[in-house]
């Protein structure tokens, strides 16, 4: 503690004090304090007080005494009071551990030398990299004088980038009282205090050009000047050059845009794809207001009128007996209508499997009144193709107005039916007849034909009507198949609506 000017000072080695025990304090003639610690006698300057107080010094400069200067030990006493003592000629009497140290301020020199900085060695990921020569040494005059010319530059190779530096700094004064500041330029830019410490280990650094500089400090708090003792060279492995970093980056780039480009594309495809989906949703609603108005409607009309006819009693038996017939048929009508309409809007039916298997069913059912007997015959498909409802009604369609013509004009005893399909590319329905074939009236502008053309061009695929040479008649409904990841991606949007 210091007081001065009305106001305590407490100084530490924070401040630059060697040792935060002081036991005994004595001041001389000049002002300047002398002070009795565990590492030895301490001088501290009356102008360095002054100065520091004012905010002019960093830390406190002071001057440190111990065996090399003639004490016999270090350790001052403290059991008895008082444990120092000034002389009247001056001197100034310090009680140690075991003897009585006697300090003539007058005959105190400061050594205005500081310390020759030298770098005995340096590692480089636990080897050894400098000296090349057993016993070279590097000091800091030397390469101070030739820091623009032939300043040692050590270059590392790629590894862990550890580097390990060992320096000392040259004094005949008091040299284990010796001081140091490190740092690596490029690195870092404050200095490292390490005290007495004569290693300075840095992990993992990074590529780079560095100058590895030490500055020492001697017992009487000379410091050297600003030493470069080395420069450094770290080389990178090639995955961190810059050409690497460059070509990666361009690359990185052109790959992000790629994605992105593709993700944009994918989404608007998706989003058509979305759009399609609806139109085709908007068209198979119509379609469905349209059946379900010109069948249901007009047969459930129909009914209305027949049961009038019950209704008036001055109609005869049989014409009621009749009109009742009428009804049952008409019923049995409007159920298969309904029942056409509930499967075309089944979703879980747009497959070529399902239209297979529909197909099969109904021509069962409409035949067997008949006395036309029906072969059936369905080759090897990809039973879970899809197909969507617009295809299979109009598909279904057709192949109604086929076996309708079949029953009505053809006369045939046997209808064949085959389904099949080219490596899952189209699908092929056809009916094939005994009958008596075309006859010469019927020609290409016939309104059944046309009919059974248009429906199948509405979907993209084709029907062809020709006369068999035995008799009777073939008509092949070919559709060509969507590919599977088209299809696919379809099925995906619908359901995420």
């Amino acid at each position: 503690m210091h007081w001065i000017n009305g106001r305590f000072y407490r100084y530490t080695m924070k401040n630059g004090l060697p040792s935060d025990s002081i036991v005994q304090v004595l001041g001389d003639s000049q002002g300047n304090l002398w002070l009795g610690t565990r590492v030895g006698i301490v001088r501290v300057p009356a102008a360095a007080l002054t100065r520091f107080e004012q905010g002019d010094l960093a830390e406190l400069p002071v001057n440190i005494y111990g065996q090399p200067d003639g004490l016999l030990t270090i350790g001052s006493a403290i059991i008895y009071q008082p444990n120092c003592w000034r002389g009247r000629d001056g001197s100034l009497f310090f009680a140690m551990a075991n003897s009585v140290a006697v300090v003539q301020p007058a005959d105190a020199r400061i050594n205005p030398v500081a310390p020759t900085v030298t770098l005995e060695e340096m590692w480089a990921d636990d080897k050894p990299v400098w000296p090349e020569s057993v016993g070279a040494v590097l000091t800091a005059p030397e390469a101070a004088e030739n820091t623009q010319t032939v300043m040692p530059e050590i270059k590392i190779g790629p590894g862990r980038g550890d580097l390990e530096f060992h320096y000392t700094g040259l004094s005949l004064g008091s040299p284990a009282r010796v001081r140091f500041k490190y740092r690596l330029e490029g690195l870092e830019g404050a200095w490292n205090d390490a005290g007495t410490e004569r290693k300075a280990i840095y992990r993992h650094v990074p590529p780079g050009h560095y100058v590895f500089q030490v500055m020492a400090c001697s017992s009487d708090s000379v410091w050297s000047d600003d030493s470069a003792l080395l420069a450094v060279t770290v080389n990178p492995f090639f995955y961190q050059t810059v050409w690497f970093l460059t070509v990666a980056t361009v690359l990185s780039v052109i790959g992000l845009s790629f994605t992105v480009a593709i993700l944009i594309r994918n989404r608007m495809h998706r989003r058509m794809e979305q759009m399609e989906r609806q139109h085709e949703l908007e068209r198979e609603r119509s379609r469905i207001a349209r059946d379900l108005h010109d069948d249901l409607g007009a047969g459930l009309t129909e009914i209305g009128l027949l049961g009038g006819l019950l209704k008036n009693p001055s109609r005869l038996s049989a014409r009621k007996q009749e009109a009742l017939d009428r009804i049952v048929q008409r019923c049995h009508d409007l159920v298969m209508a309904l029942d056409e309409i509930v499967w075309a809007m089944n979703s879980r039916n747009d497959s070529v499997n399902s239209l297979g298997g529909y197909l099969s069913h109904y021509a069962q059912n409409f035949l067997e009144p008949t006395a036309i007997r029906c072969r059936l015959e369905m080759q090897e498909t990809d039973p879970d193709h899809p197909l969507n409802s617009e295809q299979r009604h109009n598909l279904f369609l057709a192949f109604k107005e086929s076996l309708t013509n079949v029953v009505r004009h053809s006369g045939a005893t046997e209808v064949c039916i085959k389904i099949s399909s080219a490596q899952n590319k189209y699908l092929f329905i056809s009916v094939e007849d005994n009958g008596r074939g075309l006859p010469e009236t019927v020609g290409e502008g016939a309104d059944g034909l046309n009919n059974l053309r248009r429906r199948m061009a509405l979907i993209g695929g084709q029907c062809e009507i020709v006369g068999r040479p035995g008799g009777g008649v073939s008509i092949h409904l070919s559709l060509p198949l969507a590919p599977r990841w088209k299809a696919r991606a379809v099925e995906i949007v619908e359901g995420n609506k």
